[in-house]
């Protein structure tokens, strides 16, 4: 069974990506089979295995906006470790989709429903 671990938080400079890839790390020793979705435009998860994130093909904002399949824009990085990579393109990724809303527009509205059922009432 796969378990969903996520690290998230709008304040930088709070070893998000030190904790993730450390985090990954410990569970390949394990054994166990490792997904880091990075999407922070600095692209510091890839950067912890050594990957240069300007250097990636696809990236998330790709499998976003352009409509690739992830698994196309998947990059292994260690024994047991792949990336879903981000690159300063996802700097631009609000301003794109805000820009094309009637492309996006089941987006939204799919991002506005689950929003609004994992809120907790008060």
């Amino acid at each position: 069974m796969a378990k969903v671990i996520a690290v998230s938080t709008n304040k930088g400079g709070v070893l998000k990506s030190s904790i993730v890839s450390n985090l990954a790390g410990v569970l390949s020793k394990e054994g166990k089979k490792v997904l880091i979705i990075d999407t922070d435009n600095q692209g510091n998860a890839s950067i912890s295995f050594g990957e240069n994130p300007d250097n990636f093909e696809l990236t998330l904002y790709d499998v976003l906006l352009e409509g690739i399949e992830p698994k196309k824009a998947i990059v292994n990085v260690h024994k047991n470790i792949d990336i879903l990579p981000s690159n300063d393109d996802m700097g631009f990724f609000e301003f794109d989709v805000i820009s094309q809303l009637d492309k996006f527009k089941k987006t939204i509205i799919f991002i506005k429903k689950c929003n609004s059922k994992n809120r907790k009432k008060i």
